[in-house]
């Protein structure tokens, strides 16, 4: 299974492959042309393919909840030194109901986590 880092980087290997091979303008192979012989598509999480980062940075507005429920479950054992556990599954839609008008930005996901009470007591 693939994260979205791994996908990341698959991307810029062979976005970097592709520049290389266009580079190449001999018959004899280059080390860097050598490695990246290959191309393969990515599936996310939720099975849409993408190519490239653009192909990833079209979908990604459409998965911005997940994203910030993601990013809010990290935030949250950064903060607490713990793992997020389902009892703390509440709380954590709690934080992210209250970032939603602001666009899940970070700061209101910070504010949110902190003012909690599975911040304050864990």
């Amino acid at each position: 299974m693939f994260s979205a880092a791994d996908a990341i980087a698959t991307a810029r290997r062979t976005k970097k492959c592709r520049r290389s091979q266009a580079r190449a303008k001999t018959d004899t192979p280059s080390r860097s042309t050598m490695r990246c012989r290959w191309t393969r598509r990515v599936p996310p999480p939720d099975g849409r393919p993408f190519v490239d980062v653009r192909d990833f940075k079209r979908l990604l507005p459409d998965s911005e909840a997940q994203i910030a429920r993601n990013l809010t479950r990290q935030l949250t054992v950064y903060a607490t030194g713990a793992p997020v556990r389902f009892s703390d599954r509440p709380e954590i839609e709690r934080i992210l109901r209250g970032a939603e008008p602001s666009q899940y930005g970070v700061r209101s996901l910070v504010h949110g986590i902190v003012q909690r009470a599975l911040f304050l007591n864990k």
